[in-house]
């Protein structure tokens, strides 16, 4: 699924890169958003220099921001057909149950029958090694993450109470740190919902 995807993003960007350089022969309206296009990209980067955020020179700094949006448009879109595969919506927009295409091997399926999201943090962090590289996206791994969790969320709930619980996600990532801590604390709420009731 990766290296499609990888290649949509490239897709994406460069055709983003072409609509900002426009061409002669478009029709008024059209000049005119693609002139609206170019203001904003190179506000964002006066803004960006002027905050000491960046040192690159405009056409470098423009080609890593073009392909952030590509990616971001990629993942949106991974996003929602997770949502939509999963039947968490009732409403399908970029596939839906009756694709004929699913099953043909064309179009993955991004169902996940345990819920499992690990997948599209691994596919943000390998989207764009660029990017990957640029601002250091690694997922943490499964393992890291329980060890910190062992020894932080648990010690806590079981030092304040688990219904004190308060976190933050360390990396501001991915979500992972936040899903495996909501998954303890469920724990802990059905274990003190089954002392109260006796019922599971």
């Amino acid at each position: 699924m990766l290296a499609p995807l990888q290649k949509l993003v490239a897709s994406l960007r460069d055709d983003l890169r072409d609509g900002l350089d426009g061409k002669t022969d478009e029709p008024p309206a059209r000049r005119a958003e693609l002139a609206a296009a170019r203001d904003r990209v190179r506000n964002e980067y006066d803004d960006t220099r002027k905050a000491e955020r960046t040192a690159q020179a405009f056409p470098a700094w423009r080609e890593d921001y073009l392909t952030q949006v590509a990616v971001a448009w990629v993942l949106a879109c991974v996003f929602v057909r997770y949502l939509e595969d999963n039947a968490f919506v009732a409403d399908c927009w970029l596939g839906g149950p009756d694709d004929p295409r699913r099953d043909d091997g064309n179009v993955p399926t991004f169902a996940r029958p345990d819920g499992d999201t690990e997948f599209l943090g691994d596919l943000y962090q390998g989207l764009s090694e660029d990017v990957r590289k640029r601002y250091a996206l690694l997922q943490t791994p499964h393992f890291v993450r329980e060890f910190i969790l062992d020894r932080t969320l648990d010690p806590a709930c079981d030092a304040f109470g688990f219904h004190h619980a308060r976190l933050i996600d360390p990396t501001c990532g991915s979500g992972h740190f936040l899903l495996g801590a909501f998954d303890r604390l469920m724990r802990r709420w059905r274990d003190h919902y089954h002392e109260l009731t006796g019922r599971d």
